[in-house]
């Protein structure tokens, strides 16, 4: 570390070193870019598209953190959405031929994830490439969760389905149904 105008400062070196030596978990990055449009009522075909520059930006990301020195990086895919309450209740329908006989899931939003999933996964092979002094991990939050899901009572008590539960959850969830009803007319 050093001084400079009476701030402290790392130096290039330092930061260096502490991504040399660290492992750097990217959070659960695509979220927002996905839960937003598709409570907006986007279709599903309006949202594939996103899927491409969302890689992107975090492809760019994590070259940037090796060019800086990170050598170690854990970058998450994403979860099986179609088993999220909020998107169980969002997308309620009677059509069960939508709906996973085994977990009770939303196919078509689990097949967008696995979708997303693969693009990252090859982007990240990509990555490795070019940059074999890194150690990129990929994360299968995916099938992580699945295996919860498919299994609950080997994990624990089964819970109530959130839309039931806290009143922070039913009204987030009232909020996006509102908000995409307000866009829909």
């Amino acid at each position: 570390m050093w001084r400079r105008g009476g701030r402290r400062e790392e130096s290039l070196v330092d930061r260096r070193e502490v991504l040399q030596s660290s492992l750097l978990l990217l959070g659960e990055i695509v979220g927002n870019d996905y839960n937003h449009p598709f409570f907006a009522g986007q279709s599903i075909e309006e949202i594939q598209q996103y899927v491409s520059p969302v890689i992107g930006t975090i492809a760019s990301f994590i070259k940037e953190l090796i060019e800086l020195g990170a050598v170690t990086l854990m970058v998450p895919g994403n979860l099986p959405i179609g088993c999220s309450s909020s998107y169980l209740t969002l997308f309620k329908g009677s059509n069960k031929e939508e709906y996973d006989p085994e977990t009770g899931s939303l196919t078509w939003l689990n097949k967008f994830a696995e979708y997303h999933n693969e693009l990252l996964r090859n982007e990240l092979n990509l990555i490795q490439q070019p940059n074999p002094h890194a150690t990129i991990i990929y994360a299968d939050y995916y099938n992580a969760a699945m295996q919860l899901y498919c299994s609950p009572k080997k994990f624990g008590e089964l819970l109530v389905h959130a839309a039931e539960g806290d009143d922070h959850t039913i009204t987030t969830l009232r909020f996006y149904v509102e908000y995409r009803h307000q866009l829909l007319e």
